[in-house]
């Protein structure tokens, strides 16, 4: 299989050093021509009228009496949010609909799922790892956990460009296996396990951008990723089939949860899971997180190579201040040079 290349014990080898990116060429053309340039102006709010005159297309599913499953494109207005799947009916559609149009050869269908607990707008972060999402992968269907979106001036810059963006209602999980979730943190590692048991697909967090399309890691049963050169595994990007088996154990394993610990039942047993089921969890090298959140240095302050990386996620720790589209056209770090590549195609300085 073409993943294999990209588990742990044949990427063990790989340079976590800095290596400057002298003559590197980071482009690519997943989607042509891009939305942004470096002579696009800064992303602003919008008023209300531009936000009711400027159009969109947007996926609209529904399901019939017989249990087909349907979809089509609507012209809405950017300040039309995405549909919302808010009941059991609802949600149900959207299963049926996963199943009948995003399974393909692969087990692990072609949906990307974010998690999105708290009253909290869009931040430039999190738009970049969302428009990655939207315009160099090709899934199928886009969908948002959570709490109702609050509007704000990324996500209308990002809904016009997102057709296959839903949003599905759902409350933090305050209990698990009879045990109380006190924190937000442990509450959104609980749900993006519950998630991909339900629906199946890839999970990615909402400041994990991705550089290239995943779907030869969608060959797999259950998958997870290394955090760079440590030898932890991480749950901020994963892949699975439904109902997978690891997922299970993964839940039932929360009946020693204390409430509390963030950790013990996340990312520590993670690797756990992954000594004792070998066979069912299949862990993939750095591909998606070069520096962690101990190299975030190499991030911020330094310019890197990427080399053949899927993704990357942009840690809130020594994120720096301000940024926004002018700030990324002219920083000569590995951080702007991603989002160079990821919104105008390619990395190199704007001058």
């Amino acid at each position: 299989m073409l993943f294999v290349n990209q588990l742990w014990g044949v990427r063990r080898e790989q340079d976590f050093t800095c290596i400057p990116p002298d003559g590197e060429v980071f482009t690519h053309n997943y989607s042509y021509p891009p939305a942004f340039s470096c002579n696009s102006a800064n992303i602003r709010q919008m008023s209300q009228r531009e936000r009711e005159k400027t159009k969109k297309r947007q996926i609209h599913i529904w399901c019939d009496r017989n249990g087909a499953a349907h979809s089509k494109y609507i012209p809405v207005p950017v300040s039309k949010y995405p549909q919302s799947f808010t009941d059991d009916s609802s949600r149900e559609c959207l299963m049926r609909y996963i199943e009948q149009h995003c399974r393909d050869e692969y087990p692990v269908p072609n949906v990307i799922h974010f998690i999105w607990f708290g009253n909290h707008t869009l931040d430039f972060r999190q738009f970049l790892s969302l428009y990655s999402v939207v315009t160099i992968t090709k899934a199928r269907l886009i969908i948002i956990h959570g709490d109702p979106l609050t509007p704000g001036k990324f996500w209308d810059a990002l809904f016009p460009h997102a057709l296959n963006l839903v949003h599905v209602l759902r409350a933090a999980p305050m209990y698990v296996q009879g045990r109380r979730v006190e924190k937000r943190g442990n509450q959104a590692d609980i749900a993006r396990i519950q998630i991909l048991q339900e629906y199946g697909g890839v999970y990615l967090d909402t400041d994990e951008s991705l550089l290239r399309p995943v779907d030869i890691f969608r060959a797999v049963g259950f998958a997870v990723s290394v955090e760079g050169n440590g030898s932890r595994l991480a749950n901020g990007v994963m892949f699975a089939r439904p109902d997978h088996e690891i997922a299970k154990i993964w839940l039932k394993n929360y009946e020693s949860y204390d409430g509390k610990n963030w950790l013990s039942h996340s990312i520590i047993y993670l690797s756990t899971l992954a000594k004792q089921y070998p066979d069912l969890l299949q862990v993939i090298g750095s591909a998606f997180l070069t520096f962690n959140y101990r190299n975030t240095e190499k991030l911020y302050l330094q310019e890197c190579q990427m080399g053949d990386v899927f993704g990357q996620h942009f840690f809130r720790r020594d994120y720096p201040a301000n940024v926004d589209l002018n700030y990324v056209k002219t920083a000569p770090t590995t951080f702007g040079r991603l989002a160079r590549y990821i919104l105008f195609n390619d990395a190199k300085l704007c001058t």
